[in-house]
């Protein structure tokens, strides 16, 4: 089992454009071609944080568990740009414009996967 941070209507977090994904229950999710894959985490409380921190006054995220339906990899690295210029420059790195400064550390716990079946929300306990 991972978990799926989204925004509150199931779409990708802190991506927009072509790269924006949707995430309903009981679906499989791919992502897009030539790209590191669908950012999951590996538990529950680490989605949480990462949830909170991208959580605005208008938008309360989610997080769902996924059931990977394809090898996991830990990337070293992951792109800072949310939009899709950005994102496509971040993959095509052979650009004369690309620095490194388009990249940075993953949040703690961030794993990635090519396709995932979306199974439900999963709602957060305090102690």
């Amino acid at each position: 089992m991972l978990y799926k941070v989204t925004n509150s209507n199931y779409t990708s977090v802190m991506v927009k454009g072509e790269y924006m994904l949707h995430y309903e229950p009981g679906e499989i999710v791919k992502a897009p071609p030539d790209t590191l894959g669908l950012m999951l985490f590996k538990y529950p409380d680490q989605a949480f944080r990462f949830a909170r921190l991208c959580s605005g006054r208008r938008n309360k995220c989610k997080v769902l568990t996924v059931e990977p339906l394809e090898s996991i990899s830990m990337p070293s690295e992951v792109s800072i740009y949310i939009c899709a210029d950005g994102l496509n420059e971040y993959y095509n790195k052979t650009k004369k414009d690309f620095s490194v400064c388009s990249q940075t550390s993953p949040p703690e716990g961030t794993v990635c996967c090519q396709s995932v079946r979306v199974l439900k929300e999963l709602k957060h306990r305090r102690n």
